[in-house]
């Protein structure tokens, strides 16, 4: 879905075509709600803004029990 969505904004013929290609992209994104770990050895980043409540426990580790989803406005 989003792959199809985005050829359509890469290859629009209009600059407005193009832009509401882009927007049906950027909802598509969103509808599946896409959450991205990135690890390293340091340190791990989540990409979901509406996650929240990170706490590390007293060994370094991600508490998941405490995490919950804030919609937002």
């Amino acid at each position: 879905m989003v792959d199809v969505q985005y050829l359509q904004s890469v290859l629009a013929p209009t600059p407005s075509q193009m832009k509401a290609a882009q927007m049906r992209c950027e909802l598509a994104i969103l509808a599946q709600q896409a959450l991205i770990p990135v690890y390293t050895e340091d340190f791990i980043v989540l990409n979901q803004l509406r996650l929240r409540g990170f706490e590390l426990d007293a060994s370094g580790m991600l508490d998941f029990g405490k995490l919950y989803m804030k919609e937002l406005k």
